[in-house]
């Protein structure tokens, strides 16, 4: 892979991007608001480095971007909206961010 230090100090600044959380009436409900929100909180830099990423490579922002989507959004928490806009079912709030992160490096890379 080619992912590495430099990898960890942006997943670093991924996490610390935008830290408070969001009450219960101010989720995003689909995919499309949640990733609008997540890519006007990130950096040039950390834009530059998701859109250099390969899909397959994706998996690597599990527990940083990620975890922040599960905990912003309030997928612990009732989000059953954000979920169901995501996969389509109920579904894990695991698999739900890492449809939502695939959504974001799309978006970044169009």
């Amino acid at each position: 892979m080619r992912i590495g230090r430099t990898s960890l100090v942006v997943l670093a600044m991924i996490l610390a991007t935008s830290a408070s959380a969001l009450d219960s009436s101010g989720w995003p409900t689909t995919v499309d608001v949640a990733t609008h929100d997540i890519v006007s909180q990130l950096s040039h830099s950390e834009k530059l480095h998701i859109k250099q990423m390969t899909q397959s490579e994706l998996v690597l922002l599990h527990f940083s971007l990620g975890l922040k989507i599960r905990n912003q959004f309030g997928f612990w928490s009732g989000n059953e909206k954000l979920l169901m806009s995501a996969c389509g079912k109920p579904c894990s709030p695991d698999d739900a961010s890492a449809i939502i992160i695939e959504a974001v490096w799309r978006d970044i890379r169009k």
